[in-house]
């Protein structure tokens, strides 16, 4: 075998392997940026659910608070409603 042609060999081998070394180097802090960036948009995402979760807590509430006050106020209506048709119903069966 000759010598020569072997180092030519591991030379070039050597020089195309440290280039993609080099690519990959590069890849690599590309992926750590991005990473980094979307951790960072996670954690930002993971606060405004919560948030949101929040928010949602205390709509459910104010429902059910308002559908607390809707019953009372049908009760009351409804209450009214009688008083008022016993009214009429009593004026009418008197000749009124």
């Amino acid at each position: 075998m000759d010598v020569e042609k072997t180092i030519q060999f591991l030379l070039e081998h050597h020089a195309r392997f440290s280039a993609e070394i080099q690519e990959l180097r590069a890849s690599t802090a590309d992926l750590e940026r991005a990473s980094r960036r979307h951790d960072s948009q996670i954690a930002e995402n993971a606060s405004h659910i919560s948030q949101l979760t929040t928010i949602c807590e205390d709509l459910a509430r104010g429902q059910i608070g308002l559908r607390d006050a809707q019953r009372a106020t049908d009760e009351r209506l409804n209450a009214l409603i009688k008083i008022v048709d016993e009214i009429v119903r009593g004026r009418n069966g008197r000749g009124m």
